[in-house]
């Protein structure tokens, strides 16, 4: 399965590496081809679009082209959530491989993929490791959220499968300066082509190499993802390591999105993947004005995802990247904020660290956490019925695993969230320098 798995992805992968030279309307009709067959599949087989087609008085003709999604509703999480089973594609059930995501604006989610879907999102991300100068051979450390994915990490498959594609995963839940010291050590005899990890993670770590005047760590190129990248933290990282950063844009949902090139000019979104709306007030932003993104999925036909509210913000560009391909970009992701929560002891903790746990808890609707003191953190959880004492153990005990003794955490259970009119939800917040 491993290796028929590669050959699939290697060959999506080629497939998008010649597409996205296409001229701009060859790409755009591919787009409504993949779009006309993913609409008359949701019609004919998929009972949430069913109904919605007949409340709406259409029919799958109704939606031949991109330009004609307006006509259908905005999908929220809510929506999945309260659909899920006549979500599921009738004639595709059996190909359903369930899976999930933490939400990166605070709401855990849990939905259906076919294994088609995932070679096209795994082909997509290769590119844009590609023009981040990563190749096939390459070796990678992943500075990542290995802290859940422990019992995967000793099956023989995940150890074969990584042994393959020469990747390290270190733990970027775990962060003190011992931690940090430690992975120094493991990355300068691993001699890694590639660093990758979330943003504000391998800040982190680039500040710790650079005070501890740390040498050796000498990759091509640096790949960032999961949180806002700013520019102070782009320059910290790129002058310790003496290499380009890279930050690419995606999720569980549909996995990438959009990711820059080599020429650092924007976002290149993938456009055979997925059709990118952007909305304000839902209608199309102008150029230059922030808006919701809005995706519609073409490859999951297990569960389709038409015009699905991601959660997030994003800036579209109607300028043309130097670097000659035709895919459709953005200029900036303007909704994904993420804060580290630091502790007394010196641990630090990178917002992603909740959604990676909240996901595992299916009785949470919605969540926030705020760290006000150095020593203190509130947790909002917005819960369901199936909320549980056992839940709140669980969350507790990880959260002391990794933030220590040191730290008061007060949990509570308010009715709901109250989000910024903005619409940026920072699931995480930090009032600590």
């Amino acid at each position: 399965m491993i290796i028929s798995d590669a050959l699939t992805v290697r060959k999506t992968h080629n497939f998008l590496m010649k597409s996205q030279y296409w001229p701009r309307e060859d790409i755009e009709r591919y787009q409504n081809l993949k779009l006309r067959a993913l609409i008359k599949n949701s019609y004919e087989n998929v009972p949430y679009y069913h109904d919605m087609f007949r409340r709406l008085d259409l029919k799958p003709d109704d939606i031949k082209t991109k330009e004609d999604l307006h006509k259908l509703p905005i999908m929220t999480k809510d929506d999945l959530r309260q659909n899920l089973d006549k979500m599921l594609a009738r004639n595709l059930r059996s190909r359903a491989m369930p899976s999930q995501t933490g939400g990166s604006t605070g709401e855990p989610l849990k939905f259906y993929v076919q294994r088609e879907m995932w070679a096209w999102a795994n082909g997509a991300r290769y590119r844009g490791w590609n023009w981040a100068h990563y190749n096939f051979r390459d070796r990678m450390v992943d500075l990542w959220g290995a802290s859940f994915e422990i019992e995967q990490l000793e099956k023989m498959s995940t150890k074969i499968r990584h042994s393959l594609l020469r990747r390290l995963m270190l733990n970027a839940f775990k962060m003190s300066d011992e931690d940090m010291s430690q992975y120094a050590r493991q990355i300068i005899q691993f001699k890694p082509n590639i660093l990758r990890s979330f943003s504000g993670a391998m800040y982190v770590f680039a500040k710790y190499v650079s005070d501890n005047n740390i040498k050796g760590i000498e990759p091509q190129a640096i790949i960032t993802t999961a949180e806002n990248l700013y520019d102070f933290q782009r320059k910290k990282i790129e002058d310790t390591f003496g290499c380009r950063v890279y930050d690419g844009y995606g999720s569980r949902e549909t996995s990438l999105i959009a990711h820059e090139c080599e020429h650092l000019q924007g976002y290149h979104i993938s456009d055979e993947n997925s059709i990118v709306e952007f909305l304000k007030d839902g209608e199309p932003v102008s150029p230059g004005e922030s808006g919701n993104i809005i995706i519609t999925d073409l490859h999951n036909q297990v569960m389709p995802w038409l015009r699905y509210s991601i959660g997030d913000m994003g800036t579209p560009k109607m300028e043309k990247c130097g670097c000659g391909r035709s895919l459709s970009m953005m200029s900036s992701i303007d909704g994904r904020v993420h804060d580290f929560i630091v502790t007394p002891s010196g641990q630090r903790l990178p917002g992603e660290f909740f959604p990676h746990l909240f996901k595992d808890v299916s009785g949470i609707q919605e969540y926030r956490i705020i760290q006000k003191k150095i020593d203190k953190l509130e947790i909002d959880i917005v819960r369901t019925s199936e909320f549980t004492d056992t839940d709140i153990q669980y969350l507790l005990k990880y959260l002391r695993e990794y933030l220590g003794d040191d730290i008061d955490i007060d949990v509570k259970y308010p009715d709901k969230i109250d989000w910024p009119e903005s619409g940026k939800r920072r699931y995480t917040i930090s009032e600590v320098a």
